[in-house]
């Protein structure tokens, strides 16, 4: 899929319809994370654990790659490391996956070879228009339908929405 504009939607970002989790556990990780942040915020999509190693995770059955989801996801949270980003998005573009978030670091801060990795990531999520955050960060949420705001608190529910990278 080439994406020909110049913007790319941030819809599939901050409000998702799916979720796969590249690099799902349950060990401590971020894909173990990125689940459990899920299942406490409620959120009301499909959510798919993606490792070749597990059969089911977290009470959902668990896919052994991109490839072999049953849709394509509005986000992948890319929770694998940085030595393997490159080909797992690379088969995220061919799936039609719409945003990612990587969390692993690797890119452009570690020198030459990092920052070559950080252009082909970069090159690989505008031909395809992924809406990318990261790499290197804690993630995306936004709080246009859930509130961080204490209870009883005398702020008011707005549509402001807030992208950060760390």
């Amino acid at each position: 899929m080439r994406h020909t504009g110049k913007e790319v939607d941030l819809a599939p970002l901050l409000r998702p319809r799916s979720v796969a989790v590249l690099g799902a556990s349950d060990r401590p990780s971020p894909g173990r994370m990125v689940i459990e942040s899920l299942d406490c915020f409620g959120f009301p999509g499909p959510v798919y654990p993606i490792n070749p190693n597990r059969e089911t995770l977290f009470g959902r059955p668990c896919y052994p790659s991109i490839d072999e989801l049953p849709e394509p996801v509005d986000v992948l949270a890319v929770g694998v490391n940085h030595t393997r980003v490159i080909e797992q998005m690379q088969a995220a573009a061919r799936r039609g996956v719409r945003a990612a978030i990587i969390f692993d670091g690797g890119f452009a801060e570690r020198g030459e070879e990092g920052q070559r990795r950080q252009e082909e990531l970069t090159a690989i999520c505008r031909e395809a228009g992924i809406a990318l955050c990261g790499p290197n960060c804690m993630g995306a949420r936004s709080t246009s339908r859930l509130s961080a705001i204490p209870r009883g608190s005398p702020a008011t529910w707005g549509s402001s929405r807030r992208a950060a990278r760390s």
